[in-house]
């Protein structure tokens, strides 16, 4: 799985990555000590962000995205929404 760091900043006691993938946009609350570094100098944020990427998304299928063009034409209950 590829993923793109969007943003990364501490928020409080909190650091947040915010990261898109083929399955969308998450916005991750870790522990400040992953900021420090492990003994093969990854960041530890990125081992963590890896771990609960994989285990939130192991069996899920990629989001489509959608555009305005692809509800040309369509039809919507509106009190489904």
């Amino acid at each position: 799985m590829k993923i793109k760091i969007l943003d990364i900043f501490e928020e409080g006691n909190i650091l947040r990555v915010k990261t898109k993938c083929d399955y969308g946009i998450d916005n991750l609350g870790l522990n400040l000590d992953k900021k420090k570094f492990d003994l093969s100098g990854v960041p530890k944020w990125q081992i963590e962000v890896k771990k609960l990427l994989e285990a939130k998304y192991k069996n899920a299928k990629p989001v489509e995205e959608k555009t305005l063009e692809s509800f040309k034409n369509t039809e919507i209950e509106l009190d489904k929404i």
